[in-house]
């Protein structure tokens, strides 16, 4: 055998040597870890820490390097499995909460959160024993944590929302206020501290877009948006009261507008367009309407006034205008009548 052969041989001896250590060292780091795993894991078991015992007895479970203890193993799994079962479900659970949460999916994330409580019902029931683990399963997982993570982005979300909507003009969608209000009053710091943030923010909200829609002329669009929203707060018993304040406070000054500008006609369309939103509303009032009576009855005065004075033409406009307020069919008929009299000629006209 040549130097050479020999030199080759050598070194195919040295290296399959190096494996073998390799792979003994292999076998005997993962011996050591099942020897230790187990170790622990009976610590925690003695300890009554039941949860981290379980999770340190199904690592050396599936550790095969080395049969040790199998029965034992075999035992503690079998009497812990209740925790088991619940790690199982928590896990899934927490997996479907980050995702959805973490996709913007508001009513995805609120049906996980049913399921979830609906599972924690059910798993305290129905492990005995086990069952006060159930909330540290949970936090093993992080599930508390994730699940208030989660919902404060959404809270920042949907307030944020709000001025989003004012910003583009959008006011048909109010969504975010429902959504805000199915978060559980936890995530707030309690009922009244939920109360308190929403109820300003809403108010703040519709308050701006009342306001919006008087400063453009949409008369009608502002009471049919209000009574609406009046609706929407009723179905969810909320009380709303600054809608009714803020509307008739914008009728208001819209009505004192149309008097100063002398125009009966858009005063009686903003009378008769704000009694049908009262009736809608079923509420009254009465400053309101005795204010539209007593100006509609200054202008029916004024009328009047002219017919004495000869101003027939000037006193039928006013009259049709406050036609659409009350009957005035036989002060037009007289003040025709009047008008022919004094001027038989317009008959021809």
């Amino acid at each position: 055998m040549t130097m050479k052969n020999t030199l080759t041989l050598r070194n195919l001896y040295l290296f399959l040597c190096i494996v073998l250590l390799l792979l003994i060292g292999y076998k005997g780091f993962h011996i050591y870890q099942k020897i230790e795993s187990m170790a622990q894991a009976e610590l925690l078991y003695a300890q009554k820490k039941m949860v981290q015992a379980e999770e340190w007895y199904q690592k050396a479970r599936n550790n095969r390097s080395l049969l040790y203890k199998e029965e034992l193993l075999a035992s503690r799994l079998q009497e812990l499995e209740p925790i088991t079962s619940m790690k199982q479900s928590l896990s899934s659970l927490d997996h479907r909460l980050s995702r959805v949460g973490e996709a913007g999916d508001f009513s995805g994330f609120m049906n996980v959160y049913a399921e979830l409580l609906d599972t924690g019902q059910k798993l305290t029931g129905q492990q005995g024993a086990y069952a006060s683990y159930y909330n540290e399963v949970a936090a093993f997982y992080g599930i508390p944590d994730d699940v208030k993570r989660i919902f404060l982005q959404f809270i920042g979300l949907f307030s944020r929302q709000a001025d989003e909507l004012l910003e583009e003009l959008q006011y048909d969608d109010n969504s975010f206020k429902w959504n805000l209000l199915r978060i559980p009053d936890s995530f707030y710091g309690g009922e009244k501290q939920k109360n308190d943030k929403l109820l300003r923010l809403f108010q703040r909200y519709d308050e701006m877009v009342l306001t919006r829609l008087a400063g453009a002329g949409q008369y009608r669009d502002l009471l049919n948006w209000s009574h609406a929203m009046s609706l929407e707060y009723a179905s969810r018993s909320l009380p709303a009261a600054w809608l009714n304040r803020k509307t008739d406070e914008l009728v208001y000054t819209m009505l004192q507008k149309d008097v100063q500008r002398e125009r009966p006609s858009n005063f009686v369309s903003h009378a008769m367009g704000y009694r049908d939103y009262l009736e809608r509303n079923e509420r009254k009032n009465a400053e309101i309407m005795d204010y539209i009576q007593n100006q509609i009855n200054r202008w029916i005065a004024a009328a009047d006034g002219m017919i004495q004075s000869q101003n027939y033409e000037e006193a039928v406009v006013l009259y049709e205008a406050l036609s659409g307020h009350q009957d005035m069919s036989g002060k037009l008929q007289a003040a025709e009548l009047a008008w022919t009299i004094h001027d038989p000629i317009r008959l021809f006209h």
